[in-house]
């Protein structure tokens, strides 16, 4: 019985905290991004419908433009405020720092695929910082790793590390791959050198110069599909190991509370 009553004034000091912070919540929730939206507006004269459009509306491209792109926030978001919530609910202290490091760390990749931080401050800082993290989140936290899914985890480094490093032969593309595709195109009997050479253009356009063929693209086409495939199954794969570590650590939390 006492286990039970233990359990029970938990529950009620949680409803109080949520009575509680509720007014407090409600006035952050509607006035800081409201707050967001008028310094952007006035104070750095950025036109509304810059931040507030949708993209696909005001380019007058079709509704699916950037899509991956978008899901792929959500998956770093996903696993940011799995782990992170996960922390907050009084997580067992062996796994409050993994929880804690997994959430910020997917949180900082939120924000900065989400805002480009690394184009505007630089790759090599940024890439360097990833790289760093990443090693020390993986060894340093390699008990409880090995206890949630090891294959989850690794599969989603590999994924990404394969994009970062597609990623980075761009700069070698940007020399050879015109030859590449001239060299592909007599070999396939395709006209791949006359499709896309790294420059970004329309969606009717790039369609256009396919001839609707699907299969007709240059090989800057394959890299990106490539690059940005890996990324996304990388991210999908990273969110899926912090949504299992965050439901272990509230099952564990739950085993130890009866």
């Amino acid at each position: 019985m006492g286990e039970v009553s233990s359990v029970e004034v938990r529950a009620v000091s949680a409803q109080r905290q949520g009575r509680q912070l509720g007014l407090p919540l409600l006035v952050a929730s509607a006035t800081i991004p409201l707050g967001l939206v008028l310094f952007a507006t006035f104070g750095l004269a950025i036109p509304p419908r810059m931040i507030l459009g949708d993209p696909a509306t005001f380019t007058e491209q079709p509704s699916y433009l950037g899509l991956v792109s978008d899901m792929g926030f959500l998956g770093w978001w996903t696993a940011a405020v799995a782990c992170l919530l996960a922390w907050s609910v009084d997580a067992p202290s062996r796994l409050r720092p993994v929880l804690l490091a997994g959430g910020l760390l997917s949180a900082i990749l939120c924000l900065d695929d989400l805002m480009l931080l690394h184009e505007w401050l630089g790759e090599k800082p940024f890439f360097l910082f990833y790289a760093i993290a990443s090693i020390t989140y993986v060894w340093r936290y390699r008990a409880v790793h090995r206890q949630v899914g090891p294959a989850l985890l690794a599969g989603a480094l590999v994924l990404l590390a394969t994009s970062l490093g597609v990623d980075a032969m761009r700069d070698l593309y940007e020399h050879i791959g015109p030859t590449l595709d001239r060299l592909a195109g007599s070999m396939l009997h395709i006209d791949l050198a006359s499709l896309g050479q790294g420059r970004a253009a329309p969606i009717d356009t790039w369609r256009s110069r396919q001839g609707g063929d699907p299969m007709n693209m240059s090989l800057d086409d394959l890299r990106r599909i490539v690059e940005d495939g890996t990324k996304f199954a990388g991210i999908v794969t990273w969110a899926a190991y912090h949504v299992v570590l965050a439901r272990f650590s509230l099952t564990e939390r739950r085993t130890a509370a009866l």
